[in-house]
């Protein structure tokens, strides 16, 4: 969503074990960049890499660096997150946060520098971790020490990732304002892990209201929304919630089985496009037997 209140749709992957998706794209002579008007969006992968408990070296690095200013218009950094996850459960490490800053800040060095090196017109998001004003001021503050005028220049946007609600979200953007040099860097402020619509709502109100005036451009990313038609998972209609069917703000899945509830959906797909110019099914028979229903 950008200032003046344009929604554009954008896209992102993984450079870490999506880059197959590019590359292919390329091979067919389709210019992955352009794809979507709101630019594409690349992620370093290092979460990935932290689930799987594995590390990346620099060769690694590098060849994402390459990926991502191939194909994208915006890139993650790669962060150093002073989280580490212990029986399945994600432990957060005060006492880390000053070193990784500084890591962080090493690794967004690098990266331009690969990036001035490849001439890309790619622009590097940092990724701003730490729990709360104190520590993510400290984070922010040891990365961006790192670097000289010229590669802080560089930098125009900014990443958050951390909220287990739309509400910490907010809470994360506020407290980076209170940052000099991070709040400075927030005219693009990217959401990782946008898991519904309701938490990305206090954001957007905020912004809109002038609450976040240097805020101009918020974008985010969401793998369960994106993967929804993927999955056969659905969010219910206006009329399916008023009607008491599905429950406001709970999705549903289509299940792998042809059968009334698949004969609705489809029957609403069928309505709400049918009359597009670009239509090129018969009818809602037509349309089910292009699906994975047939």
């Amino acid at each position: 969503l950008t200032r003046s209140k344009n929604i554009e749709m954008s896209a992102l992957f993984n450079a870490f074990n999506e880059d197959v998706t590019a590359r292919r794209s390329k091979e067919v002579g389709m210019d992955f960049k352009t794809l979507y008007k709101g630019g594409m969006y690349v992620d370093s992968g290092g979460l990935q890499v932290m689930t799987q408990g594995r590390e990346i070296d620099e060769k690694t690095r590098k060849e994402i660096y390459k990926t991502q200013a191939e194909f994208g218009n915006f890139a993650m950094s790669f962060d150093v997150i002073p989280s580490e996850f212990v029986n399945g459960t994600k432990i957060y490490y005060e006492d880390r946060v000053h070193d990784a800053g500084i890591q962080a800040g090493k690794n967004l060095i690098e990266q331009i520098k690969s990036f001035k090196e490849l001439e890309t017109d790619c622009k590097i998001m940092p990724i701003i971790q730490g729990l709360g004003a104190k520590d993510m001021d400290l984070y922010s503050g040891n990365m961006f020490n790192q670097l000289n005028d010229d590669e802080l220049a560089y930098i125009t946007s900014v990443a958050f990732g951390g909220g287990t609600s739309g509400f910490k979200f907010l809470n994360r953007m506020m407290n980076a304002r209170k940052s000099p040099i991070l709040s400075s860097k927030m005219s693009h402020t990217h959401l990782l892990g946008i898991t519904s619509f309701q938490r990305l709502l206090p954001p957007l109100i905020a912004a809109a209201n002038g609450i976040l005036p240097n805020v101009d451009r918020i974008s985010f990313d969401s793998t369960t929304l994106s993967k929804t038609y993927v999955l056969g998972i659905v969010w219910p209609t206006y009329e399916d919630v008023k009607s008491g069917k599905f429950r406001a703000g709970s999705a549903y899945s289509l299940g792998k089985k042809r059968n009334q509830l698949v004969e609705d959906h489809y029957e609403n797909l069928w309505n709400f496009w049918k009359n597009n110019p670009d239509n090129i099914f018969e009818d809602v028979e037509d349309l089910i037997e292009h699906s994975v229903y047939n």
